[in-house]
């Protein structure tokens, strides 16, 4: 217990080990200070240096040891007396100071752990201990009604309302961020991950958050799992405030985190066992849950195998597993899909639909068709703000430039007859490109009336005009996304001054 007590003064495993070893060998030498004056203190004196588990055990130590001189020995006869008439000190006393110093010891490593947790952990007011919230809990009511008391700053750095779709009728919010922001202590200052987030996902609704690395998707999260603690605004999630209920959000919480947190020599059935107990779930009920989800993830020739002879994918399929199991209502996924071969994603994009009734999902991805094809809402952050939010086809329409046409020529196409073509029907056409075999148009939505004669003209004409193919596309998710973050660019590149531009154009001269 004295080394449980001291490993919370440290944030590192490595030095609280060594420090607490240190620290307790010391706690011998008071001993020797006490062993001199024993005659001459009194018994308070006595229990008092016993608050030091380590004296408390040479004093228990040397007592037995007077016993056996004495020839009795230690019995529970004599557990209350002391070796001779001149003292009054017992082994039985010393068993009970080892009880009051394992309380105390108990008592200043919860109370550290709560107010200093470390680089993980959600830290309490020094006071917690007197606040009736804490031992009682507050009800959801009085969360949400404070929750709501939060004014939504448009100072924030949020994007402008017309590039945030409007808010679903008839939905439940599952997660409600209201201001949230993160800002880290560095050596260069300060840096600011996640600045003023105000964002609702709903449940039954998966919810796909985007964004380069370093846009501040994965610190959100770790706010709203309580990993990291924010430094102003608040979120809802199930109802329970990230900032005051902690242990609430837990409770209905399911995730997948980036990297794959499993126990090597633990079988996937095991792990399944191991979660959905942590979630509460009821042990009449955890067999069923398990044998569905091992069913769900694909997992039932490997039921049980130890995850250290799984494959990557597999072990993904077991961490989305774990984050579904017990019927978790808010589920968080931190890029599950990466390290999946393309049929274990298509799977995985099936069991998240399937499993999104009655859930409120937040997924991270750097796969563009997998945000479109999963996400009922699409949220792009850059710089730590949110830049625009709603569903594919609303961000399509906002960011999209139209349709795009690609002709492939043949080697005798006359490409200004073409061009005349295209322009006859879409006049406001333009030219992409016209490289190499190919001719690329971009057609405006506004146009689409007029597609159906541009295609039969085409058609017609093939040979005329020394076409082999032609086809058209709409905007896809990664022109919306690359368009965000040119803005973005655009944005930081007026910020710079003049002698920083060339470096800056250099820098997304190579990246591209």
């Amino acid at each position: 217990m004295f080394c449980f007590c001291i490993s919370v003064f440290f944030s590192k495993a490595n030095i609280a080990a060594a420090a607490g070893g240190i620290i307790w060998f010391a706690n011998y030498i008071p001993y020797f200070f006490v062993a001199q004056s024993y005659n001459t203190m009194s018994l308070g004196a006595k229990a008092a240096s016993c608050l030091l588990s380590n004296v408390a055990m040479s004093m228990g130590a040397e007592l037995i040891g007077k016993f056996e001189g004495a020839g009795t020995g230690v019995q529970w006869s004599n557990l209350n007396q002391g070796t001779s008439i001149d003292d009054d000190f017992t082994l039985g006393l010393v068993l009970v100071m080892f009880v009051v110093d394992s309380l105390i010891y108990g008592l200043i490593a919860w109370y550290i752990e709560a107010v200093f947790p470390g680089d993980y952990g959600v830290p309490q007011p020094w006071y917690f201990p007197v606040l009736p919230s804490y031992w009682c809990g507050k009800s959801k009511e009085v969360e949400i009604n404070d929750f709501h008391s939060i004014r939504n700053d448009t100072r924030s750095g949020m994007s402008a309302p017309e590039f945030l779709e409007k808010e679903p009728v008839g939905l439940e919010p599952g997660i409600e961020i209201r201001n949230l922001k993160k800002v880290f202590s560095t050596e260069k200052g300060k840096n600011i991950a996640v600045n003023g987030v105000s964002l609702n996902m709903y449940e039954g609704q998966i919810t796909a958050l985007l964004g380069h690395n370093g846009a501040g998707k994965t610190t959100l999260m770790s706010m709203l799992t309580g990993l990291f603690p924010s430094t102003s605004g608040s979120a809802l999630v199930n109802g329970c405030s990230i900032r005051d209920n902690i242990s609430g959000v837990r409770s209905s919480l399911g995730l997948c985190p980036q990297h794959d947190v499993l126990f090597d020599r633990l079988t996937v059935e095991e792990h399944l066992w191991f979660f959905a107990r942590l979630k509460d779930c009821p042990s009449w009920r955890v067999k069923r849950d398990i044998d569905r989800m091992i069913e769900c993830i694909g997992l039932t020739d490997k039921r049980h195998t130890q995850t250290r002879a799984l494959s990557g994918g597999m072990k993904r399929k077991l961490s989305v597993g774990i984050a579904l199991i017990a019927d978790s209502k808010v589920v968080m996924l931190d890029e599950p899909t990466s390290g999946m071969d393309p049929s274990a994603r298509r799977f995985t994009w099936d069991l998240l639909q399937q499993q999104k009734e009655g859930r409120t999902i937040l997924l991270t991805t750097h796969f563009m068709d997998e945000a479109d094809i999963l996400g009922d809402r699409i949220a792009i952050m850059a710089e730590g703000n949110i830049k625009c939010c709603g569903s594919s086809l609303f961000l399509k329409n906002k960011y999209g430039v139209g349709y795009h046409m690609v002709i492939v020529k043949e080697p005798h196409c006359d490409v200004s007859r073409v061009i005349d073509v295209v322009s006859s029907h879409v006049p406001t056409a333009k030219v992409e490109s016209n490289i190499g075999a190919e001719l690329s148009f971009i057609l405006p939505s506004e146009a689409t009336g007029k597609f159906e004669e541009l295609f039969v003209e085409l058609e017609t004409r093939r040979k005329d005009l020394g076409i082999a193919s032609y086809g058209a596309s709409v905007t896809t998710m990664e022109e919306v996304f690359l368009k965000v973050g040119e803005e973005m660019d655009s944005t930081l590149s007026d910020k710079l001054k003049p002698k920083d531009k060339q470096g800056w154009n250099l820098v997304k001269f190579y990246i591209s």
